[in-house]
């Protein structure tokens, strides 16, 4: 349990951090993950059957990771520089699983 002297330290490291942040409009399942990392979450709200969010992270490339990793269940909606390299590495991916000559089969 984190004591009040350690408290305010912690919160001022986490204030100095780089920030790139996101906004996502996500499936209802993936806010699981979005609670589990509470303080990156700072806007939550209902837009039809998703939840909009906006989304803290150190870097780029973090935020990247993030909708990938959640596929058609977390869609970039800004910024539109984000979402273009979304669209990119998932039409690579594609490519890559539709070659039919891979190295190593």
């Amino acid at each position: 349990q984190l004591t009040g002297y350690k408290q305010p330290k912690r919160i001022e490291f986490r204030e100095q951090l780089p920030q790139y942040h996101a906004t996502y409009l996500v499936a209802p399942g993936v806010m699981r993950w979005a609670r589990y990392r509470g303080w990156r979450l700072e806007e939550q709200g209902e837009e039809g059957d998703r939840v909009r969010i906006r989304v803290r992270f150190d870097a780029e490339e973090e935020a990247l990771q993030f909708a990938l990793a959640f596929g058609a269940d977390a869609y970039v909606v800004e910024p539109e520089a984000l979402r273009a390299k979304v669209l990119d590495a998932a039409r690579a991916t594609v490519a890559g699983y539709s070659t039919e000559s891979r190295a190593g089969r």
